[in-house]
């Protein structure tokens, strides 16, 4: 399974606003994508819905990495390799269907800062995903 928790060193009132508000938007792109991960749902459908999603709120820079380290995808399958078909990602446009499982894992690169974000493994089905991993969390401050 694929499975990712953010922590910061340091108390909740010494997080920075922008890690929040980044951490918030992947939150809420990985609950979307959870309420959209249905059989014949298209793959490029939903990652471009997430693009649109991040646009709105500025954060295209970041999404899914800086620099070198930037994928071209929103999620993936899960199987024989880490990264499998299908991806959620552009011209990916074979329909999902009942019981795949695939990895969600929104993220944005803050550069100076780090990454955050959520990353959960997910069961598609008729009524949307179904998480086998946990919630999209928070950022845990330690």
């Amino acid at each position: 399974t694929d499975k990712t928790q953010v922590y910061f060193g340091g108390e909740s009132r010494n997080l920075p606003d922008e890690l929040r508000k980044a951490q918030a938007l992947c939150q809420e792109v990985h609950n979307w994508l959870m309420d959209n991960l249905r059989p014949g749902a298209k793959p490029s459908e939903l990652y471009a819905h997430c693009l649109d999603m991040v646009q709105k709120q500025g954060w295209e820079e970041g999404f899914m990495g800086l620099g070198q380290n930037k994928v071209p995808f929103v999620g993936h399958g899960i199987g024989i390799y880490v990264d499998d078909w299908p991806a959620l990602a552009a011209k990916f446009d074979a329909p999902l269907q009942e019981d795949m499982v695939l990895a969600l894992e929104p993220k944005i690169g803050i550069p100076g800062q780090g990454m955050v974000g959520v990353e959960n493994t997910c069961q598609v089905t008729a009524r949307g995903g179904l998480s086998l991993t946990g919630e999209a969390a928070d950022i845990l401050c330690l």
